[in-house]
């Protein structure tokens, strides 16, 4: 029984972590608008930058898939040269270890306090409100992260 269990609680914490990790994904997708990508294109005329945008982007919306596609997409459009792309795909792949490290630092001891105040700040009034969920789903991804670790 006590193995039911732990195998239970541990595929529920995976089931939300991919949740929160997806919609804080698309949270942040949500909030980088047209100004974003256009600052983008110009910004990664050298690969240094591009390669910090890269790891930066991957770093917030904890996808390097998502941050490759959209530079791939920025070059389909017009916005960006492949050369210019080259640097984001790299810094991608560097974001992706942000995550672990931010785990190792023990950031998921905040998750609760992250998940009061986005969940808070969404249902305010002022311009600050659309980071409220990407901020809860935040939260939620590493709360989730607690979750795994303590059921495993």
């Amino acid at each position: 029984m006590k193995d039911f269990q732990i195998i239970l609680a541990a595929t529920s914490s995976v089931i939300l972590f991919v949740f929160g990790l997806e919609n804080f994904s698309k949270e942040v997708q949500n909030i980088t608008g047209e100004k974003f990508r256009k600052f983008l294109g110009s910004a990664t005329m050298y690969p240094v930058v591009g390669l910090l945008i890269g790891a930066i982007i991957t770093a917030f919306i904890q996808s390097s898939s998502a941050t490759s596609v959209i530079a791939i997409s920025l070059v389909n459009a017009g916005v960006m040269s492949f050369k210019n792309s080259v640097g984001i795909i790299f810094g991608a792949n560097v974001g992706t270890t942000v995550t672990a490290q931010l785990v190792a630092f023990k950031l998921t001891a905040f998750a609760p306090v992250f998940i009061i105040v986005g969940f808070l700040l969404s249902f305010t009034r002022s311009r600050y409100a659309i980071f409220g969920k990407t901020l809860f789903y935040f939260g939620f991804v590493f709360f989730s992260l607690n979750l795994i670790s303590s059921a495993l």
